[in-house]
């Protein structure tokens, strides 16, 4: 996470008659930054992002793409999302499915989703921020509210006492 600047400065104008004084703020917008595995693609979050939905996510297609029985995503507008060095993406998309996978194409790590029927959206894995202590909590908003497609979960929910809607 980088730190929050704002320059705050004062200068004045003087005519024959009068002398004014005006002040100035300047608020430089916060990022959230992430990598990839290697390192070779990088992103930026708008810190002040409005997630539209976060999940942890049980589907099939999903637990395939990740090779993991369950991920978390967070999807935001597409604006709030930058990515540093776009020569290192590969996207993927299955015919029969309407997400599209961005993976680094060094590495292979997957890196974000777009979705055919929220062209706005865009999903992100907090997983791959920099700063690893953002995820002791992650930042309230970022939390998932539910467990997406649990009823085709491969792990026994039961064993998960997170109170999040199933």
């Amino acid at each position: 996470m980088t730190i929050r600047n704002t320059l705050r400065g004062a200068y004045r104008t003087s005519s024959s008659c009068s002398t004014q004084t005006r002040v100035f703020s300047i608020s430089i917008k916060t990022r959230f930054t992430g990598t990839c595995y290697c390192g070779e693609t990088k992103f930026q979050v708008n810190e002040e992002t409005v997630p539209y939905f976060s999940c942890y996510c049980h589907c099939e297609s999903c637990r395939r793409a990740h090779s993991s029985p369950l991920y978390q995503v967070v999807y935001i507008p597409r604006a709030d999302f930058e990515l540093l060095n776009p020569e290192h993406i590969t996207l993927f998309k299955k015919q029969d499915k309407a997400v599209t996978r961005a993976f680094c194409n060094v590495c292979g790590t997957r890196m974000y989703n777009l979705l055919q029927h929220k062209a706005d959206w865009l999903g992100f894995f907090p997983n791959l921020f920099d700063d690893q202590k953002l995820l002791k909590p992650l930042p309230e908003r970022f939390q998932p509210t539910e467990h997406y497609c649990s009823e085709e979960s491969v792990i026994p929910l039961h064993l998960l006492q997170d109170g999040l809607t199933r």
